[in-house]
């Protein structure tokens, strides 16, 4: 209901938390931006360069991401926050000098991966404070609120900052995107929240992580986003194997036909949160998800019969409005499940399972589409989503 949408924005500690997840969201796409454009400067726009910097961007959350969890349970969540900012601010700001010093891409891919640790650090963080910031009745709003604000950065982000990026140069670009992330860390700084954390020794490090995955399975709820999550990834995994595929080398649309898409999808994302936002609380959000997953589904074998550029861009503007209410309900359910205590654990689980089962769902996809064909692949991908939601919808209801 729009009242949900607009009200929690009433709530002062909440607005603040918001403005800064935004500027950082915006720095973090300038910030991505920027290494490309420098690995295009000492290598030339190398694939295998472009390869490697995705893989240093991707490796801590699959490496770290449960054991940081486990950490942002035992600190104040806001004080990892400010901590993460300030860390990639500092590492962000140190580049260029590094750079011009030693020339190297081995030193570009060291600092993406502790850039994006720091990233990662923020981003369970983030979402283990939310329940902080509002009442429980105002958690789907909050939630809502807190994806309108990234997809707007994102769009911004993305649309804007490449050209940015050419003005500026890329040296003064890490200088000045070092400045989103200290003007973050300072937004930060102005939430005033109580926490009710527990105190552990370090011999119990691992057996908190135990019980994170012990809860994944136990817990249904848990166990329910943490099972559509693997969708999730065959939906992003499709995206970038097999979409981007087809766009660049069928219809010949190239990198420009990729923005394009990439751009209406955000688009479409913005939307979506702003939509749901107002009305989501009249749904089951178990059944929005898959409801959401079977159009998905029948979206994407629809791609695998588009021969029109036109349609994919269609496509992709619904696809957006479409996972949205994904993301958001799964986020609202953790929320609404999870005691104070074990949030960061099973934030930390999440993201390490999504990037996981997107690795494997990319190879997977990519083996398939060699054997048979890239449209044959994307049509059977849309058919076992949109076929998983109904048993899922089905088992629901029984």
């Amino acid at each position: 209901m729009r009242k949900d949408f607009v009200s929690v924005l009433r709530i002062k500690d909440f607005l603040i938390f918001a403005s800064g997840q935004t500027v950082s969201q915006f720095g973090e796409k300038m910030v991505n931006l920027a290494l490309i454009a420098l690995v295009g400067v000492y290598a030339k726009g190398s694939p295998a360069a472009l390869s490697k910097l995705a893989v240093s961007i991707s490796l801590p959350v699959i490496l770290f991401a449960p054991l940081v969890g486990v950490a942002v349970d035992r600190l104040n969540r806001k004080k990892a926050i400010i901590f993460s900012e300030l860390g990639r601010a500092l590492l962000i700001l140190t580049i260029p000098l590094v750079m011009v010093c030693m020339h190297s891409l081995f030193a570009i891919y060291i600092f993406a991966f502790f850039i994006f640790l720091y990233a990662l650090i923020f981003n369970t963080s983030k979402l283990s404070i939310i329940p902080n910031l509002v009442p429980t009745d105002k958690l789907l709003g909050a939630n809502s609120v807190c994806s309108f604000a990234v997809r707007t950065a994102t769009v911004v982000g993305l649309l804007g900052g490449g050209y940015l990026i050419d003005w500026w140069g890329w040296q003064k670009s890490f200088y000045i995107n070092s400045l989103f992330f200290i003007g973050s860390a300072s937004i930060f700084t102005q939430i005033f929240v109580s926490f009710k954390n527990r105190t552990r020794s370090k011999l119990t490090f691992f057996s908190d992580l135990k019980e994170g995955f012990t809860l994944v399975f136990k817990e249904r709820k848990v166990l329910f986003v943490m099972g559509v999550s693997f969708l999730l990834c065959l939906v992003g995994a499709s995206v970038y194997v097999l979409i981007v595929n087809i766009v660049q080398q069928e219809l010949g649309k190239g990198t420009g036909g990729i923005g394009m898409l990439g751009g209406m999808l955000a688009i479409g994302t913005l939307i979506g949160a702003f939509l749901f936002g107002m009305t989501g609380r009249r749904f089951k959000k178990k059944r929005v998800i898959l409801f959401a997953f079977l159009i998905l589904g029948i979206i994407f074998a629809g791609f695998s019969l588009c021969k029109n550029f036109i349609f994919f861009i269609l496509l992709s503007f619904l696809a957006g409005i479409v996972m949205t209410p994904i993301t958001i309900s799964q986020d609202t359910i953790l929320h609404e499940t999870l005691r104070e205590e074990m949030r960061g654990r099973i934030f930390g689980i999440k993201d390490w399972i999504l990037n996981l089962f997107f690795a494997i769902s990319s190879v997977t996809l990519g083996i398939i589409a060699t054997v048979t064909s890239v449209r044959a692949t994307l049509f059977g991908t849309g058919c076992l989503i949109a076929v998983l939601s109904v048993l899922g919808m089905w088992r629901i209801r029984k």
